[in-house]
């Protein structure tokens, strides 16, 4: 397994993204500091910025709602078929078809159901966020990426619950 040292706290620890965040503009995909630098690093920034721009979330919400809906228009007409396949998935849970179900690695039940074929939107594979971006960004270890390969719709347990 590879090692990478963390910038700023020059501890050593496995390359993998259980401890760094994903970085898709570096070569091994993975962010230079390690995950509890960045959190410390983040908490002290974001309490300061909140204390000295109040107001800032809520302009900057009302100015960039016209950019939001633009880009959401463009992905729909540059994606179809995701976007369907995204939207039924959403509309069968928000109606009780289909119940969703913990992250078929680690088990975290805030997860998302990733489309292997578009075409077929209720056959996924639920991962929570990290492990989603995770096999988006082929990060996976070889034992993570086995837990989805057996967890495939095509298997006998399709990794969906509908209910009558």
């Amino acid at each position: 397994m590879k090692i990478k040292k963390c910038s700023k706290c020059k501890k050593e620890y496995p390359a993998t993204i259980k401890y760094f965040g994903i970085d898709n503009n570096v070569k091994d995909k993975l962010k230079y500091w390690c995950k509890s630098c960045k959190k410390n690093v983040d908490k002290i920034y974001s309490r300061k910025y909140r204390e000295e721009h109040i107001e800032w979330k809520k302009e900057n919400n009302k100015k960039n709602i016209d950019l939001v809906k633009n880009g959401v228009k463009l992905y729909i007409k540059k994606f179809p078929e995701r976007y369907k396949a995204n939207y039924t998935l959403r509309n069968m849970i928000k109606v009780g078809k289909v119940i969703r179900e913990p992250c078929v690695i680690c088990g975290n039940v805030k997860s998302h159901g990733h489309h292997i074929d578009y075409n077929k939107p209720l056959d996924v594979v639920w991962l929570c966020a990290k492990h989603h971006k995770a096999i988006h960004n082929n990060l996976l270890s070889k034992v993570e990426l086995e837990k989805v390969v057996f967890n495939l719709p095509h298997q006998p347990r399709v990794g969906l619950q509908i209910t009558q």
